[in-house]
């Protein structure tokens, strides 16, 4: 234990060091038990003596879907709960009948959905959650193939081949949405 708890130390406060990040705390452990901590930097880099603790709070935002989302959404798709290529309303009765009912979890997990940007619900829709619901399902969704990491990094988007389960598309996480990576 002694040793992994150096090496993260270690690896955390090189990138604190190198200004890649201004703090980090990070745990170990298991589905019973927090089995070793550590912490690392300042909550406020203009003030040398903020140093974070274990107990420090973070507001982390648009982290909760990498933290708590994809957790919860790995566990349902290794436990074969949630079919990623099912349209939703197979899975969520309230967005039959509506163009969101057409797009399946793959497409909302690969950014591929279609789904139009959602910024000013209240302005567009008012308060009633009902209404919110209403008016955010009944707009249109372009579900379109996921193109892989390798071309839209490379601008070479044209001429794509169509997918097939050979067709091993790059993913930084393959297995999360049923994928295996494959390097040439």
């Amino acid at each position: 234990m002694a040793d992994t708890h150096n090496a993260i130390t270690l690896l955390l406060d090189r990138g604190v060091r190198e200004g890649v990040f201004p703090a980090a705390v990070w745990a170990t452990g298991d589905a019973d038990t927090i089995l070793d901590v550590g912490a690392c930097g300042l909550a406020d880099p203009a003030v040398p003596t903020s140093a974070v603790g274990t107990d420090t709070l973070w507001d982390v935002a648009s982290l909760t879907k990498i933290v708590a989302a994809w957790s919860v959404i790995g566990i349902l798709w290794h436990d074969q709960q949630l079919p990623l290529d099912d349209p939703l309303k197979t899975l969520w009765p309230e967005v039959v009948g509506y163009p969101l009912g057409h797009v399946t979890a793959r497409h909302l997990l690969t950014h591929t959905a279609g789904v139009p940007l959602r910024a000013n619900l209240r302005d567009l829709y008012g308060t009633d959650p009902q209404a919110i619901r209403n008016g955010s399902f009944a707009k249109s969704c372009t579900a379109r193939r996921a193109k892989p990491w390798s071309t839209r990094l490379s601008g070479q988007e044209d001429n794509l081949p169509s997918p097939s389960p050979s067709h091993a598309q790059l993913r930084p996480w393959p297995m999360m949405v049923g994928r295996h990576e494959h390097r040439s």
